[in-house]
C-alpha cells in the first residue's frame, strides 16, 4: 500500500511513519525534508506528489506563527484540500486530531488556540463522514511529545498511536473505523 504522511521526523509522525514504512511504501513530508504546510504552494506540490497514495495520515501541525490567533489552520486546509483532489475516490484521509476537544476550559491561552484548530479537523470529519474518500479521524489524548511539556500527567507513548494507525489500515476493508479517541486509562 502506498501510504503519504505529514509531520513524519517527529513525535506522534516520526513513530507512525516508522511503524509502516516496514511494510508499506511511505513518502513522508515535514518541514525538516522540505515541505512547509503553512504554503499554499507547498500543500499543492504535496497533494501531487500523493495522487498514487491510497492513504494520506494528515498529522503534521503548522506551528509556523505558534502561539498566535493567526495560525493558517494549515492542517485543516490540507485535508480540504486534499480531499477536493481525491474527491469520489477510494481512498483514505486520517486526520491526527486531539482529545483537547473534548475539554471546555484550558490551562492557557495557547491551549485554547490549539483545540480551536483541532476542532475543525473534528467538523470536517463531521461534514465529509458520508463521501470518498474517506475521512478517519484519530484523537489522541496527551502524548509523549516534544510538545507536551506537561511533567505531572501521564501521557501515550507515540508508539501506541502508531499500532492504532496499523490497526486502522489493516482493516479499512473489513470495517471502517470513523473517528477514534485515545486516552491513558486515568486520562
Amino acid at each position: 500500500m502506498k501510504i503519504a504522511i505529514t509531520g513524519h521526523t517527529n513525535g506522534i509522525g516520526k513513530a507512525i511513519y516508522d511503524d509502516l514504512i516496514t511494510t508499506n511504501d511511505v513518502i513522508g513530508f515535514s518541514l525538516t525534508t522540505g515541505y512547509d504546510i503553512s504554503s499554499p504552494e507547498e500543500r499543492k506540490k504535496i497533494i501531487e506528489e500523493s495522487m498514487d497514495c491510497t492513504v494520506f495520515i494528515n498529522n503534521a501541525f503548522d506551528y509556523s506563527k505558534w502561539p498566535t490567533e493567526e495560525n493558517t489552520d494549515s492542517q485543516c486546509l490540507m485535508a480540504e484540500e486534499l480531499f477536493d483532489a481525491w474527491k469520489g475516490q477510494e481512498k483514505f484521509i486520517i486526520n491526527i486530531g486531539s482529545r483537547i476537544n473534548d475539554f471546555s476550559e484550558f490551562e492557557n491561552e495557547y491551549k485554547a488556540i490549539y483545540a480551536k484548530q483541532k476542532k475543525r479537523l473534528d467538523q470536517f470529519y463531521l461534514d465529509h463522514s458520508h463521501e470518498k474518500p474517506y475521512v478517519i479521524t484519530v484523537r489522541p489524548g496527551s502524548t509523549n511529545t516534544r510538545v507536551v511539556k506537561q511533567e505531572n500527567i501521564e501521557k501515550l507513548n507515540p508508539k501506541d498511536v502508531a499500532q492504532v494507525i496499523r490497526f486502522i489500515l489493516e482493516n479499512k476493508y473489513n470495517f471502517l473505523v470513523r473517528t477514534i479517541t485515545l486516552g491513558k486509562i486515568n486520562d
